[in-house]
């Protein structure tokens, strides 16, 4: 089978996915579902379509995901396509059903609850109280990182090292450090909680100033773009939907400002996170930003192309990591005993990492994306049941989100990139562990709905 042919069959299969994600967004339902959707065609279909078209003209730009789609056979890519097709197809048919567990088993509707019959008086307490406790965790992990890292100067330049990969975080932190570096995130949390719940005294803004400053410094001590992306761009979205106007558009601006701009804002964080200039030894070129655009998005395809490799050499986890997912919220040096009764697993996202440094195509980390990490779990089967798990999370926390008050938006929009992120980053114990303070404010605002609204059921 050509290449023209794979060609072909991508871009008919992109032109149905747009027309169906079109129908969804006019719609205007199902919000969470729609941004999962829409980062699935982006990663799976509308990236392996360009690659196909410039097949043969990146093989100058050595990255480790583009050689891999280089050397991809049409075996591969053919293998890689049915995959996908599957994938699309569950997703589709999917949207039409909602799963019950057990024959008689009550489920709980949202879709018709009014904004007038919740007590959202209730709602924002429960909001604020939660972003205090956020404050107050992520505030004092954020201290105790300081203080274990020699001062905030110091902290911010170990930022990207400590965050790496390979790194050994052992040689910087101490086991309450590495519990307080999972707990800072938490300021973050705080800020989306504040900003959200009525501002109703003088204390309230000072404490939104303060999480703001802690939430800054947390995302230059990450030294990451995306996480950066994500706290500003949630911040933006809500301003502009509070202010009555269209976010979609602007969403389309923002990632093409982005595609524009990826480079430019790796070299700008990486300046900060060392104590340099902002925009030292910056120049600016387009065709080092998209590559690095394609880059960042190709991995996904790259991963599946490479996932017989990958099977060979590492193995199945055979649905273990639902069971063991705990295995990376409790610190592993503090708790050694629990692992001396339960074997520790090895992530996903481990055996693709390891895959491509024994290769020799890098030296970073890889996320286990959407369809490979359910692969893993056992084939067919394993990628069929990671499906239906996070189909049933999608359904949940819509039904939940779906109900909020424009007040809102910013919680609503910080989820719809946790959406986004369960395309890129579908390890299940990392989703857990990196989104622990934005699952429990989603179960903070499921109980304060379900407690003070009339609640349906249905048989």
């Amino acid at each position: 089978m050509g290449d023209s042919v794979i060609k072909v069959m991508y871009l008919l299969l992109l032109i149905f996915t747009v027309l169906v994600l079109i129908k969804e967004i006019r719609e205007n339902k199902n919000l969470l579902r729609v941004v999962f959707f829409a980062a699935f065609i982006l990663y799976y279909i509308f990236t392996p379509t360009l690659l196909e078209c410039f097949s043969g003209k990146l093989e100058s730009y050595q990255t480790p995901y583009l050689i891999i789609c280089e050397k991809a056979t049409d075996g591969d890519k053919f293998r890689t396509f049915l995959i996908t097709l599957f994938v699309t197809a569950l997703l589709i048919v999917l949207k039409r059903y909602k799963i019950v567990f057990g024959k008689n088993r009550k489920r709980i509707y949202y879709e018709n609850f009014g904004v007038e019959q919740a007590d959202y008086k209730y709602l924002d307490q429960s909001i604020y109280k939660t972003g205090i406790v956020f404050l107050i965790i992520g505030g004092m992990a954020l201290f105790v990182l300081i203080f274990e890292l020699g001062g905030l100067q110091q902290m911010l330049s170990l930022g990207s090292v400590i965050r790496g990969y390979i790194s050994d975080n052992t040689e910087y932190l101490s086991s309450v450090g590495s519990i307080c570096k999972t707990l800072s995130v938490f300021v973050t949390g705080s800020f989306f909680c504040l900003y959200a719940s009525s501002k109703r005294h003088k204390r309230h803004k000072i404490l939104m100033i303060i999480s703001l400053m802690l939430s800054i410094i947390y995302l230059l001590f990450n030294a990451g773009r995306s996480s950066l992306l994500v706290f500003f761009g949630c911040i933006f979205f809500a301003f502009v939907k509070e202010h009555g106007r269209k976010v979609v558009w602007l969403v389309a601006v923002g990632f093409l400002a982005v595609v524009l701009l990826s480079s430019s804002i790796e070299v700008v964080m990486n300046n900060i996170s060392r104590g340099l200039p902002a925009f030292a030894s910056l120049e600016y070129n387009m065709t080092d930003n998209l590559l690095s655009t394609v880059t960042d998005l190709a991995y996904p395809y790259a991963n599946l192309l490479a996932l017989p490799q990958m099977i060979a050499r590492a193995g199945y986890n055979y649905g273990i990591d639902y069971i063991l997912w705990f295995s990376e919220v409790i610190p592993k040096r503090l708790f050694d005993f629990v692992w001396n009764i339960i074997p520790l697993n090895t992530l996903v996202t481990t055996k693709i990492s390891q895959f491509y440094i024994t290769s020799n195509l890098s030296m970073g980390g890889t996320p286990a994306d959407y369809i490979t990490y359910g692969w893993f779990q056992g084939g067919i089967i394993g990628l069929l049941i990671n499906c239906l798990i996070y189909d049933i999370i999608i359904k949940t926390i819509d039904r939940s989100i779906g109900v909020l008050p424009k007040q809102y938006s910013i919680i609503r929009y910080r989820i719809c990139f946790f959406m986004y992120s369960l395309v890129t980053s579908n390890d299940f114990p990392l989703m857990i562990k990196g989104n622990l303070f934005l699952l429990i404010m989603i179960i903070v605002i499921y109980r304060s709905i379900r407690k003070t609204a009339g609640v349906k059921y249905k048989t």
